[in-house]
């Protein structure tokens, strides 16, 4: 485990009377606790003493100001630790060269890497690599450098390490990638902890209420990763339906907001992971469990447990779910079909077929009577079977029911989605024909308002009928 700082390095300010580029040397000090260091040209010594930096990675283009690097690298005193401490003019010299081109002239990255070579070993193994950027003028190359940066940090960055991002000396569009690249390093890479990332606010050095005249705030910006990693949780929960990544958020911050959320905080973890185990196994029972809680909390102001902002996503969550589902939570099969409507909204095929299917078998049940339900055969796992055996039982024979096309509707329809829900549920066995999920929600769409508005001419009363006394006669064979 090590404690990785990612750096980025410009050009600094521009000197109109020398005709140079510069940066101001700065007392840095960590607003949060305090701690300062010697004044610095450049933030990267100043992150090494305060944070205690084993590995650094250094960003740039061809036209960063790396004359100005290697001068401060080879200065005695200037925090840096090179291997020879004895500066060469020439090589200094053609990174001046280099410098000035640059304002000019187009210098590929492989060209400009190979003239930094010197400078990567005077700053030896604790710097494994400069990582060259394209300036970021056009798309392609914008997309490049997300591909370029994240290679680069990957192969260097091992789970459990600990990573500083410092954007002090960030140029053009450089602090985006730093909000986009925490995240990916996140995806990737197992236990690694974004520690900060650290900007420098120079132009508050003279600002007493940051700490004093003369010293520069090191201030934290890490909360607006932790914004693009909330935005991420919502996608999750729009293509899965769960809140995984909301959770493990939540978790991990508990213990630094714990003072002002505590059980209001443990109470939307609790809910969040309740979600998960209710739409990953198609649970009804956690499911009811779940929106009952939140139909209680949003008619209850004073039991609110989204109470801050650091949890607007969750309350976003819970409001979706209040919205589909609380009207229908008296109602379990209206309560099922709303979940396979909201499921199939998201695209979330097999969810949808899973719990419409379920709905069916809920509305079947609340039908059967009890002598039905008493009967030897009866169990109630082998409703699927019973029900499909009894409507199979309309194909024998010309049955003059067939001819009536709302109930051939349902029982073509019936058909089809079970044999969806087969294919989902068993895929070793039974594959999905094309077309399948296109259908899926005309099929959810005809089920649901079967049930909840009768359909037309009230057919929904008539096909229970129909196949009730089919089911009796079944019962009797």
């Amino acid at each position: 485990m090590a404690n990785i700082l990612i750096t980025s390095f410009g050009n600094g300010k521009y000197d109109k009377e020398t005709g140079a580029y510069d940066y101001d040397v700065a007392e840095y000090f960590d607003v949060e606790s305090g701690a300062s260091c010697q004044p610095q040209r450049l933030i990267i010594p100043a992150m090494h003493e305060l944070y205690n930096i084993d590995k650094t990675v250094l960003i740039g283009t061809a036209g960063s100001n790396w004359p100005l690097l290697y001068k401060e690298v080879m200065e005695e005193r200037s925090g840096f630790v090179s291997r020879s401490r004895g500066r060469d003019d020439d090589y200094y010299a053609l990174l001046e060269e280099y410098h000035r081109k640059s304002r000019g002239e187009f210098i590929p990255i492989k060209e400009m890497q190979a003239v930094l070579g010197k400078l990567k070993e005077e700053l030896g193994d604790s710097y494994p690599a400069i990582c060259l950027l394209e300036y970021g003028i056009t798309p392609e190359e914008q997309r490049d450098n997300f591909g370029l940066l994240t290679e680069c940090i990957l192969g260097i960055i091992e789970d459990g390490d600990n990573i500083y991002f410092d954007i002090t000396h960030a140029f053009r569009t450089l602090p985006i990638y730093a909000l986009l690249v925490v995240q990916f390093i996140q995806q990737q890479r197992k236990n690694v902890s974004i520690e900060m990332i650290s900007y420098g606010m120079l132009d508050a050095t003279d600002n007493e209420g940051y700490g004093g005249k003369g010293k520069t705030p090191l201030i934290d910006v890490s909360p607006l990763a932790e914004i693009v990693g909330l935005i991420s949780a919502m996608a999750e929960y729009n293509t899965a339906g769960t809140a995984y990544q909301l959770l493990s958020f939540i978790e991990k911050r508990e213990g630094d907001i714990a003072r002002l959320l505590d059980e209001e905080l443990r109470g939307s973890a609790g809910l969040l992971r309740l979600l998960g185990e209710a739409v990953t196994v198609s649970d009804i029972e956690r499911f009811e469990e779940l929106v009952r809680e939140i139909k209680k909390i949003k008619n209850d102001p004073s039991s609110m447990i989204c109470i801050s902002n650091n949890l607007k996503a969750v309350d976003m969550i819970f409001t979706d779910i209040y919205d589909h589902f609380a009207e229908k939570i008296d109602n379990r099969v209206a309560l099922h079909f709303a979940v396979a409507e909201w499921h199939i909204k998201y695209r979330r095929y097999m969810q949808a077929a899973l719990s419409c299917y379920g709905a069916i078998l809920l509305w079947f049940d609340d039908l059967f009577s009890e002598e039905i339900k008493s009967l030897a055969f009866w169990d109630e796992n082998r409703r699927s079977g019973f029900i499909s055996k009894v409507l199979g039982s309309f194909n024998k024979n010309a049955n003059p029911i067939q001819e009536k096309k709302w109930f051939s509707e349902f029982h073509k329809n019936f058909f089809a989605l079970r044999d969806i829900r087969v294919a989902f549920s068993h895929p070793e066995n039974h594959l999905l024909v094309s077309g399948d999920t296109e259908r899926l929600p005309e099929l959810i769409g005809y089920f649901a308002d079967l049930y909840t508005k009768g359909g037309k001419g009230n057919t929904r009363d008539k096909i229970m009928e129909i196949f009730l006394r089919r089911a009796g006669e079944r019962c009797d064979e």
